[in-house]
């Protein structure tokens, strides 16, 4: 989720196969929470802005490629479809502790895995280490970075 006001600071991404429109869903407002299990990571808004521009021009590519319509990120909630979202979860995986002057080091590193790479990467990390908080900074999630 993209925040509408710039001064607020975290970028939350989650999956969801389903688009959840409850009461409860919308009280969360996909803040971060423990017993969110669909809350993958969380980024300081100075890093979403480091790996935004590569990530849309990637996506974009590829959707013109299969002549297919482009679209805008937005703020608010923003779907992506699943595997282009498991792309960028693995990105921001790889930078969310990162000193944001390596971040364009870590997208020319990320850009080079092909997106079969970087699926298989987001379903071993997932499996493991997926939780937004309590994967943070162990196992695969750490090998990422």
């Amino acid at each position: 989720m993209l925040p509408k006001k710039r001064d607020d600071d975290a970028i939350y991404t989650s999956e969801h196969f389903a688009w959840d429109e409850s009461q409860e869903r919308r009280e969360l407002h996909f803040a971060l929470s423990a017993n969110d299990s669909k809350m993958h990571v969380v980024l300081p808004r100075v890093k979403w802005e480091g790996i935004a521009k590569a990530t849309k021009a990637r996506f974009y590519h590829r959707l013109r490629k299969q002549d297919k319509p482009t679209c805008t990120w937005s703020t608010g909630r923003t779907p992506v479809s699943r595997l282009p979202g498991r792309e960028l979860v693995s990105l921001a995986w790889a930078i969310e502790d990162a000193v944001p002057a390596l971040i364009p080091v870590d997208i020319r590193n990320w850009l080079g895995l092909s997106s079969e790479e970087q699926w298989w990467l987001f379903t071993m990390t997932n499996a493991a280490t997926g939780h937004a908080t309590s994967g943070r900074g162990k196992g695969w999630r750490k090998a990422v970075r």
